[in-house]
């Protein structure tokens, strides 16, 4: 039998002819984002007392729930430059002072 290239032969005995286009996603990004927070939830929960890790955590979390890359990289910067775990910055130890201050009188 003669079969055409252009011309195929379904499963219900059907001869068809695909005259279209077909059109593919730009990426093919099939991650579970659920699962993923999840296990960055549980991460985060262990306590590891790494400033780096927790801000590498929070970093994975935003890319999981954010699509823009401009966000994103205002994200980043802002996770970057908060202050590290157990750590004040030079306000925060002065009027924790005066609030001990306060009390004290």
């Amino acid at each position: 039998m003669n079969i055409p290239a252009d011309i195929k032969y379904t499963k219900d005995h059907e001869w068809i002819k695909f005259d279209g286009e077909i059109n593919y996603p730009d990426s093919f990004n099939i991650r579970d984002y659920a699962t993923d927070l999840i296990y960055y939830q549980q991460a985060k929960s262990i306590g590891i007392g790494s400033p780096t890790f927790m801000k590498e955590v929070d970093k994975e979390i935003a890319r999981a729930v954010v699509d823009d890359d401009e966000k994103l990289n205002q994200i980043f910067d802002e996770i970057d430059q908060k202050a590290e775990v157990g750590e004040f910055t030079q306000d925060e130890a002065e009027q924790e002072d005066q609030e001990v201050e306060q009390e004290e009188i």
